[in-house]
Parts: structure tokens; sequence; C-alpha cells
């Protein structure tokens, strides 16, 4: 067979297009983006139509391959994807749970019509760590060590204040959260990688790392 080089760009966009949407719904999101991206890359830029397609897959596989999202840019070129990304978009940049499940409810039918809702349902997890990573922020810094001017970041945030901002993410803020499951939370994060420490429970805090690796891919 001749190289897909050899083929006019078109039959090599929807060739990469197919195979990068077998592998997203076969769930090997690496390789769907990789033939998404190519793609994109080699779609023409008035091909409105099948850019819009191509996207509706590669935005979802960049939120579970690297944490990304699309801009606001990006998406004001295509209205009908603003409308369906946009809701989720600004409720993961905010770590807001609610809204994110409230979004994603709101666009249930045409997610699942296009094959995208399971996928993007992985997205509360970026939200959640969005939502985290505002109180390792908001926790500051602590006092420099004699004969030190460097400050380094609070890194033992108690669980409790992380269970306040799961409340409040999630506008639960008259519900009791048991410790259990709060660390349960904080667990999961750690085991999908998406933050880096351990849960010390007889004392009833989270360590997280130092050096900017708290949270990895936001650079804290």
């Amino acid at each position: 067979m001749p190289p897909l080089e050899s083929f006019p760009k078109s039959h090599v966009v929807t060739f990469r297009y197919y195979v990068g949407v077998i592998r997203f719904l076969e769930e090997d999101y690496v390789q769907a983006e990789e033939n998404l991206t190519q793609a994109w890359l080699t779609c023409h830029k008035d091909a409105q139509k099948n850019r819009e397609l191509i996207l509706t897959y590669l935005i979802p596989c960049h939120l579970l391959t690297s944490h990304t999202l699309p801009t606001a840019t990006l998406l004001s070129h295509f209205p009908r994807l603003r409308k369906l990304f946009g809701p989720l978009c600004v409720c993961i940049k905010r770590g807001d749970l609610a809204g994110f499940d409230a979004a994603l409810a709101a666009g249930e039918n045409e997610f699942v019509k296009r094959r995208i809702y399971l996928t993007l349902e992985r997205g509360r997890d970026i939200a959640l760590r969005n939502l985290l990573r505002k109180v390792f922020l908001a926790g500051g810094f602590e006092e420099p060590k004699p004969g030190s001017e460097v400050r380094e970041r609070r890194t033992r945030i108690p669980v409790a204040e992380f269970a306040a901002a799961v409340r409040l993410g999630s506008r639960k803020l008259g519900e009791r959260m048991d410790n259990d499951e709060v660390e349960c939370l904080l667990a999961n994060m750690i085991y999908k990688n998406l933050m880096k420490g351990y849960i010390a429970r007889e004392r009833g805090i989270v360590v997280l790392s130092k050096n900017n690796t708290a949270f990895p891919g936001t650079r804290v």
C-alpha cells in the first residue's frame, strides 16, 4: 500500500478522523488524540463542518490526556461546540462541581448522541482537582526558616479544609461530609496522579509534595 501522504489531503483527513474516532470509542485516547490531531492539522481551514467534527472528539481527548481545555478564542469560531462544551469548560476551570453536574445533565442527550458522554463525565476529576488546588493556594506560605528568605507554600493541609471546599463546590453547605468520604476522594485523586502527596489519617491532614509538584501540570 502506498504511504498515506501519497493520497489526496481530503482522503487523509477522512482516514485520520475515522481512525481517531474508532480509537476514541475503544478508549485508546492517546492514539485517538494523535490521529485526530493529524486530521485537524491537515484539514483545510475553510472546511468548517469537518473541523467541527474533528474537535468534537479531540476536545474530550485533550481533557483526559493532558487535562487541557479549548480556549474561548477557538470555541468562538464554532458556535455549536461553544454551546456544547462552553459551560463544562467554565465549571472545570472554576472547580464548580455542582455546575459541572448541571452542565453535563443539560447536554446529556447531545453528548450521548455524539458518544462522548462517558468521556466528558471523567472531566469531573479535573474540576475536583482545580477545586482542591484552590484550597492549596489559599493556604499561603510557611514562615521562612531562620537565616533564609525563601518562602515555601504550606503543604500540610487539614482534611477538614478540603471537606469544606468540596461542600462549597457541590453546593451542599448544610450537609456534613464524613471524613472517610473525603479521604476516599483525596486518595482517588492521588491514585490518578492529579495530586501528589499522602494522607496522614492519625493527624487529619494531607501532606502535599513541595517544589511546585503538588498538582502535576498546573505549576504548583
